[in-house]
């Protein structure tokens, strides 16, 4: 469980948190609550607001949050109406998006994935914020929200998205009875000594995996992870060797990139943990399970791990550290695959400003909005989010890491990729050999680059 540092630690940033609230209740008696000074007026016009969850669930329950949007109403003079796409909010709603953008019915604001967000900027579905994005406008929103704004604004060139989900970032969670019962270091004491790359952890996954019982069958694992493979840490590993699928030359055209060593040398690494080394099963096992069951000494999750692993009453303590670093690397990276953004449809009559304010309103997002300050919003959503299922301050000081470093990773999207996903099933599922794999595509993928980027 937490150690007596973790605990004094946790408990000295809730002290802190308190403190900083009580101060803050005490100046909003004495001041009353002051909003920013640019609210904008819509002359009563109706703002459409798409938000993945139905508004029954985000506020039918709530008085608090409906008491909260009849000020915002009544702030900016504007009528807000909630609607929910038919269609999920990643790259599949573009169907949706397109049939209402031509009926003229599209949102005003609109929340999707940034896998989503590169597709509709690139079918020129949405509108560039390029005129509102400076640096203010960057560092507005608190950093533990979003560090790297270009990476989930960016297409193209163009700026679009805002008001992002708080990050995500991916590490290694490591069983610590697993590593103590092998003999195995400590793979935070390797990140410490600049020593934790891909080589260290295919070593400790060896190591870790055997068949226990002498029955003929692995029952012990060294590696999984806790999303689709496919789409999801095999996007951590290109991360971690600092490549993408496609790059831009020095004439600043969109070229195919993962048939280029260092890019290969990922699709390369992950089929020999599935199919030579033997370390990482991707069919057959509750990849979840084998971790919090105690049956894998690793396993590639967010920072939200630790509230999985409670949720499953893991006995085992378990650590955090962030994910290693490939052979062409120079740092470590905290990646997510995407993140949940916020977007202005091409058709919307109101100004970008004033809808980016009303967002930042309606979602208490900036200071100005806030019910407390930075600080204390920052601390109450890690101990609710993180700290609560701590099992050592290592934990702790990797997920202030991640969430202080996270970037989005989108360059493997279909709106770039189209063959991605299947090229990945088929060399970690089907056991195909990478190069053939990766061979085959590279002629029809840069020929959809070409026509994306109309080169």
């Amino acid at each position: 469980m937490c150690s007596t540092k973790c605990k004094t630690k946790i408990k000295e940033m809730m002290i802190l948190k308190r403190t900083a609230l009580l101060t803050l209740v005490f100046c909003v008696l004495l001041t009353g609550f002051v909003y920013a000074q640019n609210v904008y007026d819509f002359g009563g016009a109706t703002v459409k607001i798409w938000h993945s969850l139905s508004y029954d669930r985000l506020y039918s329950d709530n008085p608090e949050g409906l008491a909260h949007l009849d000020m915002v109403e009544n702030m900016f003079n504007v009528k807000l109406e909630w609607g929910t796409p038919g269609s999920p909010i990643d790259t599949r709603i573009m169907d949706t998006l397109v049939a209402d953008v031509i009926a003229g019915d599209a949102p005003d604001l609109i929340r999707l994935q940034t896998r989503g967000l590169s597709l509709a900027a690139l079918a020129g579905l949405l509108r560039p914020i390029d005129d509102v994005v400076d640096e203010d406008f960057k560092n507005r929103i608190p950093s533990w929200r979003i560090n790297d704004f270009d990476s989930i604004s960016k297409v193209g060139g163009s700026y679009y998205g805002f008001g992002a989900d708080p990050p995500q970032g991916t590490g290694i969670w490591w069983n610590k009875a697993i590593f103590e019962r092998e003999g195995l270091p400590s793979p935070y004491e390797l990140y410490l000594n600049g020593e934790w790359t891909w080589e260290a952890l295919k070593d400790f996954a060896v190591k870790a995996t055997r068949d226990t019982d002498g029955d003929g069958e692995i029952d012990q694992w060294g590696l999984t992870g806790y999303d689709n493979f496919e789409d999801g840490m095999v996007v951590w590993f290109l991360a971690s060797n600092e490549v993408t699928p496609f790059r831009f030359d020095e004439n600043g055209r969109a070229v195919f990139a993962m048939d280029e060593p260092e890019v290969m040398a990922v699709f390369e690494f992950i089929y020999d943990l599935v199919h030579v080394s033997k370390v990482m099963p991707v069919t057959g096992v509750d990849r979840r399970g084998i971790f919090t069951s105690g049956n894998c000494a690793m396993i590639a999750h967010r920072t939200w791990g630790a509230r999985h692993f409670a949720e499953a009453g893991m006995e085992d303590d378990y650590s955090w550290v962030p994910f290693p670093k490939g052979p062409n690397a120079e740092e470590h990276h905290a990646v997510f695959n995407h993140a949940n953004v916020w977007a202005i449809p091409i058709t919307s009559k109101h100004e970008t400003e004033p809808l980016v304010e009303l967002l930042y309103a309606i979602n208490k997002w900036t200071e100005e909005y806030m019910d407390t300050d930075y600080e204390t919003a920052r601390e109450d959503w890690i101990t609710s989010f993180f700290l609560m299922n701590a099992r050592d301050y290592e934990s702790v000081e990797t997920f202030y890491w991640v969430i202080e470093n996270s970037e989005v990773y989108s360059a493997h999207d279909q709106a770039y990729i189209p063959g991605f996903v299947d090229a990945m099933k088929a060399i970690i599922y089907d056991g195909e050999n990478p190069a053939t794999v990766i061979g085959s595509m590279k002629q029809a993928t840069q020929a959809h680059l070409d026509q994306l980027f109309k080169q």
